[in-house]
């Protein structure tokens, strides 16, 4: 199931997740294919191309990499050594989004290595694609005072950290509910 903002859905009930496989042999959909769907969605929602993400979990990273191992390869990665950190798994693009790899996304049930060829209403991963603009943060540390630790020399600094975080377009943003299988 692909869930845009007015709740697309690509196929089957809407409580169904998409069934992934890498060769996409017996009817399923290849990882590939899901990000194909994704970007089209956003493409239909006006959404620059330029400056589009992707998080996946490590199960859909590893169906990516099945499909074609030149992927997410390192031998293929770029050389500069700062490109890849903070999640981020291939220095290129895939499909015209930046991949990055969390363990934070949510899943349902036993998750998305759950094994069913259907789909499956219980047991499914998430993966979430956008557009930078979609998500805004903001943080700022408002208070900072020093004091003197009773216990040694030293002085203590403390401070107030403030933060947020908002979804400014909704548009900009997609997530496809999916399980391996097989």
């Amino acid at each position: 199931m692909l869930i845009a903002r007015n709740s697309f859905v690509s196929g089957g009930a809407s409580t169904d997740s998409i069934a992934t496989h890498p060769d996409g042999s017996t009817g399923e959909a290849t990882p590939l294919e899901v990000l194909n769907r994704m970007a089209r969605l956003l493409d239909q929602q006006n959404v620059d191309r330029d400056g589009r993400w992707v998080v996946v979990d490590p199960v859909f990273a590893e169906q990516l990499n099945d499909e074609n191992s030149k992927l997410l390869n390192s031998d293929f990665a770029s050389s500069d050594p700062d490109i890849l950190r903070n999640g981020r798994i291939i220095s290129g693009m895939i499909r015209g989004f930046r991949v990055y790899m969390s363990n934070n996304l949510p899943s349902i049930g036993t998750g998305p290595a759950t094994i069913d060829t259907n789909g499956s209403a219980s047991n499914f991963g998430t993966i979430v694609a956008g557009h930078d603009s979609a998500v805004a943060t903001a943080s700022q540390v408002e208070k900072v005072e020093t004091y003197r630790d009773n216990d040694s020399f030293a002085d203590i600094v403390r401070g107030l950290h403030l933060y947020g975080r908002k979804v400014l377009r909704p548009e900009a943003l997609v997530r496809a509910h999916y399980n391996i299988a097989g």
